[in-house]
């Protein structure tokens, strides 16, 4: 199981998620179950599953927006992350990398987020944020 830290640093990671969300950054998933993953744990705003539309119709819908980069953490959520790094301009995946950096060793996707959460949450007793 995650450290108490670990904990915190993960709960970090999602609410800077909703914050750029909030401030107008666009969150790229692979799928639908992400996408509703997401809104679970309270992120509002553009969510794009990279699955239903071509990288050109993406970076064109994008503009001059940010977008925060959250593929999964198995090898075809690497390959795509690395792909849409070289095509879009504003890119953020910081919140990728910590997200990762904590849950890698437990889950490998993002719609498994809530429910790890869930877990922990019943551990520690309480979010801390």
């Amino acid at each position: 199981m995650i450290s108490l830290e670990e904990y915190r640093i993960l709960l970090k990671a999602i609410e800077d998620l909703r914050i750029k969300c909030e401030e107008g950054s666009v969150i790229i998933v692979e799928g639908r179950e992400d996408k509703i993953a997401l809104e679970n744990l309270g992120v509002k705003g553009e969510i794009i599953e990279i699955s239903k539309i071509p990288n050109s119709v993406l970076v064109d819908r994008l503009g001059c927006r940010e977008a925060v980069i959250l593929t999964d953490w198995d090898y075809r959520g690497e390959r795509i992350s690395e792909q849409l790094e070289r095509i879009i301009e504003f890119k953020d995946v910081s919140i990728r990398m910590r997200i990762r950096s904590v849950v890698r060793k437990y889950i490998r996707s993002v719609e498994e987020l809530p429910r790890f959460i869930e877990k922990i949450e019943n551990v520690y007793g309480h979010r801390l944020l």
